[in-house]
């Protein structure tokens, strides 16, 4: 969930070509290779519906926007050494290939290929090398082990060690925390300041509120209140999501937060329309496949569910997959007390539901099939996707002291997104069952789930989503939940397996996290992780497709 903003440079100008080609030689341009990995992202010029903002209002949206792009420089350096000297290289570069080149190195915020398993594109910058598995947040030499030792020898260090909001740095030989709020300063001072200005602007006093404590979090590195500020908001056309928050980036302890800011705007007609799913969370809990002590007994009485328009992303929110949805904020202390914020990002969605769902599901769904791919479902499967993220445990039962993200690590977030997107399919059943949906409607939202499916594992697995809809595909392909024709190369539904592997593969997720098991998650992503040849074959019939979509702004 980054903010991508800064790497948009004249990407949209690129986006013509071709086929997927080898990658260039160390050292090289190749242009076929570059203008192809372009290719893979659709050009979409972001627009919101602004008309509804008096003047005040706009100027404090204004000030919110300066916020989110004054965290996008902190994102880029938390990709490491190897960004920032790759980004000072290509910016010299004043070749037309050198710009195609710097483009692509925006989208993904390095040298690095997201969708490609992180991939080495360029070996612009020096020395060139592969992406450390902590990116900036720890010394690159640093090994997961020497962490651990460092942490066993030293109990009284494992509290800020393990915040999300430190890096670990090697001052003298010894490894020591150094937090965010430090490192950062100069870029934080700037947010913090545009965020208090956007608060003496805007009339409402529960976002005048939420924008004060956030503007003093960024500067404090303490974002408890704040978040629980957030959740009250409730007198808002306006928004905004900025803070170290994801740590999908930290793939070798899955501890550090990387930074993301979003600028919105409420759609309030749109927003008035999901009380539904909120009066239902309850039952949805108590529905799950699992023991009674895996589930949570409250799920929160103050979750907000919302639909926004996104007026400006950064950080990670940005960088290479732009995300639909969030489900927030991670405190588990919040989530336990409150709930959480679900926010649909309408013109996001509507954008890869346009440009990349609908093609995919023409190509790989059998026609009686893809009929039943819409939008309305589509809307449907990611609301239910972020109320999900509720759902199950956030603690391990009978360790207060340990969440299930600490007990998981890097396989938090591929578990945990899988968890989301199963569960929430899995929800379907019982909407079904309190007549809140009809079965022809269920219908719809399996096979736009499916179709979704192969939108997603395009991300690479590398990506947390990416991974988690490997191990999805792989899973209910075992099962036969979902049957492949190899012959005409179509994936459907099966009528009456389906919603067996879905319950057995939603009970195993919820398993894993009740119990913090990471030895049984590494298992199930070294099972099901990874895609077959014959899977793989069949999805280059969706090559031509956009893998996802890169924003120009209009403001």
């Amino acid at each position: 969930m980054g903010s991508r903003a800064a790497r948009l440079g004249t990407a949209g100008g690129a986006l013509l070509c071709a086929s997927i080609v080898g990658a260039a030689a160390p050292g090289s341009h190749d242009e076929n290779d570059i203008r192809a990995r372009l290719a893979a992202y659709a050009p979409v010029r972001l627009q919101a519906d602004l008309a509804g903002l008096g003047a005040r209002e706009r100027e404090a949206l204004g000030k919110i926007v300066t916020a989110v792009q004054a965290v996008d420089g902190i994102y880029w350096k938390q990709m490491g050494r190897q960004a920032l000297e790759a980004r000072r290289a290509l910016e010299a570069d004043a070749g037309p290939v050198g710009r195609l080149y710097r483009d692509f190195l925006f989208i993904n915020y390095g040298p690095f290929d997201i969708r490609r398993d992180n991939e080495r594109f360029t070996a612009a910058g020096s020395p060139a090398g592969p992406r450390p598995a902590g990116a900036g947040f720890y010394p690159e030499d640093m090994t997961k082990e020497e962490f651990e030792r460092r942490v066993q020898d030293f109990p009284d260090l494992k509290e800020e060690f393990e915040k999300i909001n430190t890096l670990i740095r090697r001052i003298d030989g010894t490894l020591v925390a150094v937090p965010y709020e430090k490192a950062y300063i100069d870029d934080l001072a700037a947010a913090s300041r545009a965020l208090a200005e956007a608060a003496a602007l805007v009339e409402g006093p529960s976002l005048r509120r939420y924008l004060s404590l956030r503007s003093q979090a960024l500067l404090r590195g303490d974002y408890y209140a704040s978040d629980a500020a957030w959740l009250d908001v409730q007198d808002n056309l306006l928004d905004v999501v900025i803070g170290p928050i994801e740590t999908y980036d930290d793939l070798l302890l899955g501890l550090k937060a990387s930074y993301e800011g979003a600028a919105l705007v409420k759609d309030v007609k749109a927003s008035g329309t999901l009380d539904v799913y909120r009066q239902n969370l309850a039952g949805m809990a108590q529905a799950l496949p699992v023991e009674a002590a895996f589930k949570k007994s409250n799920p929160g009485s103050g979750n907000v569910l919302e639909i926004l328009n996104v007026v400006r992303f950064s950080g990670d929110f940005n960088a290479g997959i732009k995300t639909v949805a969030a489900s927030l904020p991670n405190d588990e202390r919040v989530l336990q007390e409150k709930g959480s914020k679900k926010q649909i990002y309408k013109n996001v969605l509507e954008a890869k539901f346009d440009a990349i769902l609908l093609p995919i599901a023409r190509i790989l769904l059998p026609k009686k099939d893809h009929r039943l791919v819409t939008r309305e479902a589509f809307v449907t499967n990611v609301i239910l996707h972020e109320l999900s993220h509720t759902l199950g445990v956030d603690y391990v039962p009978g360790r207060k002291d340990l969440t299930v993200r600490r007990a998981l690590k890097e396989r938090y977030a591929a578990i945990e997104e899988a968890k989301a997107d199963v569960v929430g399919i899995f929800n379907m059943q019982y909407l079904v069952a309190q007549e809140i949906f009809t079965d022809e409607e269920a219908q719809e939202n399996r096979a736009t789930y499916l179709a979704s499916i192969f939108r997603s594992v395009r991300f690479g697995t590398e990506d947390a989503h990416g991974r988690a809809n490997a191990v999805q595909l792989n899973y209910l392909l075992a099962e036969e939940g979902i049957e492949l024709d190899g012959r005409r190369g179509e994936f459907s539904i099966h009528p009456r397996k389906f919603d067996a592997a879905i319950a057995g593969l939603a009970k195993r997720l919820l398993e894993i996290e009740a119990t913090g098991d990471y030895a049984r998650a590494g298992d199930l992503i070294q099972q099901y992780g990874r895609l077959d040849p014959g899977v793989q074959e069949t999805l280059k019939r969706i090559e031509q497709v956009p893998v996802d979509v890169v924003f120009t702004y209009p403001l």
